[in-house]
């Protein structure tokens, strides 16, 4: 995903969209962290739903130690 900071691009990627992903799909997001629902994410990976993801960019920068998707 490459999109812009916009209201209409807040969460673009939530559980609908990532419901519909194949499991072998590996989500990249180097665009704006948030277009992506992060909690679908991690929901998604952990249930096996996705290959993987590939994120450069978080709703939070830098991303917090606490964060799950350090460990998802």
């Amino acid at each position: 995903m490459v999109v812009p900071n916009t209201p209409e691009t807040n969460h673009l990627i939530g559980k609908p969209e990532l419901d519909l992903m194949k499991s072998s799909s590996v989500l990249i997001n180097i665009g704006r962290g948030n277009s992506l629902d992060e909690n679908a994410l991690i929901e998604s990976l952990n249930a096996g739903k996705l290959s993987g993801a590939v994120l450069d960019v978080f709703k939070t920068e830098p991303l917090p130690s606490d964060s799950e998707l350090w460990n998802t």
